[in-house]
């Protein structure tokens, strides 16, 4: 039987449905139960992710994501870069927002670092941070030792596989970072990355095939990026301008670090370095 009644009185007309305690009870305690488990992602709320992108909590719940794992890694700095430690830290938090130097993504920074410790000592906020860094700065510049920083960040699963890689939805939607920004944060998600004009498959320049053809016979995974696709990846091509400090096309990139642009990638294929060269930078074998 029905909880709410279409019920009517002695006169014919229609009278107020009947409110059935027991039952009812039981069917709000299972809607807030089942409100209970999807929280704000019922309403569809959206998250600002470490890398400054922004992700849908409906989205993340529907999709099954599993919880995030975390690893702490130390990054050393022998020298300053230009001065500072080369990222910017998320007000009031340890939480690297964007990476200042072109520079810091070779050292090791990555996009959504919690710095946890410098120099060995223990830093719990922004404050702490600043006075460590402070101290760690004049330290080295008196004495020459290096800067040690323990971060905590998203453990990256490692990538087996070869193809491409758009950096936008290509909607045409404003960005919640810049590219060069978008752009150092890739480059801290995948061990090889290269810059190329077209695509693995169609090519637009003769360097940019003979550098695909060399990173495919090394047997290594990678990912590529078609600089000329301004729907996917616009301005992208200004980024890698920026971050390898020239106009020319491809630029190879493994482990935060460029390795050089076309003509590079032939002499190290040719000498036999470049397998091994991208092996120590975290390449790993294509399956």
């Amino acid at each position: 039987s029905r909880e709410w009644g279409g019920q009517r009185n002695m006169a014919g007309r229609p009278q107020a449905p009947r409110w059935r305690p027991a039952r009812n009870l039981l069917a709000w305690a299972a809607a807030l139960c089942v409100l209970s488990q999807l929280g704000p992602a019922f309403l569809g709320l959206k998250l600002r992710s470490s890398n400054g992108r922004q992700l849908s909590k409906l989205q993340r719940h529907a999709n099954g994501a599993a919880e995030v794992e975390v690893e702490e890694v130390t990054i050393e700095m022998k020298e300053p870069l230009d001065g500072k430690v080369g990222v910017a830290i998320q007000s009031g938090r340890r939480t690297v927002s964007r990476l200042a130097h072109k520079d810091a993504s070779s050292l090791g920074w990555r996009v959504g670092d919690v710095i946890i410790e410098v120099n060995g000592a223990s830093v719990k906020d922004n404050e702490a941070v600043k006075a460590a860094v402070g101290l760690a700065l004049q330290a080295q510049k008196a004495s020459g030792e290096a800067m040690r920083f323990r971060v905590k960040r998203k453990k990256v699963p490692v990538d087996t596989s070869r193809g491409m890689l758009r950096m936008t939805p290509g909607t045409g939607g404003a960005l919640t970072m810049s590219m060069v920004e978008l752009t150092q944060s890739l480059l801290g998600d995948f061990q090889v990355v290269i810059f190329i004009e077209g695509t693995l498959k169609d090519p637009q320049s003769n360097l940019s095939a003979s550098a695909i053809k060399a990173l495919l016979e090394t047997g290594l995974a990678f990912k590529a990026v078609d600089c000329l696709d301004e729907q996917y990846n616009p301005g992208v091509r200004a980024a890698i301008e920026e971050l390898s400090g020239e106009h020319a096309l491809p630029q190879l990139f493994a482990g935060g670090r460029r390795l050089g642009n076309g003509h590079a990638v032939e002499e190290l294929q040719s000498s036999g370095q470049l397998a091994e060269l991208l092996r120590s930078l975290g390449a790993v074998e294509a399956r």
